[in-house]
């Protein structure tokens, strides 16, 4: 399903918010069969971690740059896997210092890239994000 409709609008990106609503799929699907990626099905008696390993997975099978959202405070055992399975892992973050607030983007894992890692000064402006 996401693959033909990405397909047919011609995407180039996809964004999935959230990860923790991804994941709640197999709880209510039970024992039924599903189509993530057309002509993908895949039986929904496993867990957590696992669907969303399969589901990173067929998400590679698309000609398009993938984003899934996944929230601080959804860092829990079950999703965990998502970070060993992306090719990679940025960290947005946001602080307060008395009246300053700092924001900050931090390269956790970039694979296939030169990127370095670390952490860069994060701007949000009228004409976008600026890293710096």
């Amino acid at each position: 399903m996401v693959k033909q409709r990405a397909k047919e609008l011609g995407a180039r990106r996809i964004v999935f918010d959230s990860l923790s609503l991804l994941a709640m799929n197999p709880a209510f699907l039970q024992d039924k069969k599903f189509s993530l990626v057309s002509g993908d099905e895949i039986k929904v008696s496993f867990s957590t971690r696992q669907f969303i390993y399969n589901f990173i997975h067929l998400l590679e099978e698309i000609d398009a740059t993938t984003l899934i959202i996944k929230n601080n405070d959804e860092a829990k055992e079950e999703d965990s896997i998502s970070a060993f399975v992306c090719d990679g892992v940025i960290q947005l973050k946001s602080r307060s210092m008395g009246k300053i607030n700092m924001r900050t983007l931090e390269i956790m894992k970039m694979r296939k890239t030169d990127c370095k890692g670390g952490i860069y000064a994060l701007k949000i402006t009228r004409g976008g994000m600026v890293v710096d």
